[in-house]
């Protein structure tokens, strides 16, 4: 008879402790997306435009790390390489279902004269010109990227 009573007991725990772990296990998950999003994680920043997509794997460490160190040298670094990302960028169609096409292709121009002054900066210019050609590449892309669809 006792090991009826114990039946009951041990059919709780096995459904309620898997249960358990499973919604800690999501929690936990849920907290790395959180913490993903609050980092700049990539699942946060996809943007569904692969160009778009690896200019910001460049961008964003600059933004969010070098630039408030005021590490103008690590900016300087990767200023080819961010450009050469940034060109598709100037030169790709209007994406299926943008905001605005018009509004589009000027902020592109916008882009890549921010882009052109950054580079002239990055080779020549000072830290405060850096910091300036810099903030307007990032603004702009950030403009141009707000007008993507989204999916």
């Amino acid at each position: 008879m006792k090991r009826l009573a114990a039946l009951p007991v041990l059919i709780c725990c096995a459904l309620i402790v898997p249960a358990s772990l499973a919604a800690q296990q999501g929690h936990g998950s849920h907290s790395s997306s959180a913490q993903q999003q609050q980092h700049g994680g990539a699942q946060h920043h996809a943007l569904g435009v692969r160009a778009f997509d690896r200019f910001h794997d460049v961008l964003h460490p600059l933004e969010h790390e070098a630039l408030p160190k005021g590490d103008f040298k690590t900016i300087r670094a990767r200023a080819a390489e961010l450009v050469n990302l940034g060109r598709p960028i100037t030169k790709m169609s209007v994406p299926r279902g943008a905001s605005d096409a018009v509004m589009f292709k000027n902020k592109q121009k916008e882009f890549a004269k921010a882009l052109a002054n950054f580079r002239r900066d990055a080779r020549n210019g000072t830290d405060e010109q850096l910091k300036t050609s810099y903030s307007a590449v990032h603004d702009s892309f950030e403009e141009l990227a707000g007008m993507l669809p989204r999916g």
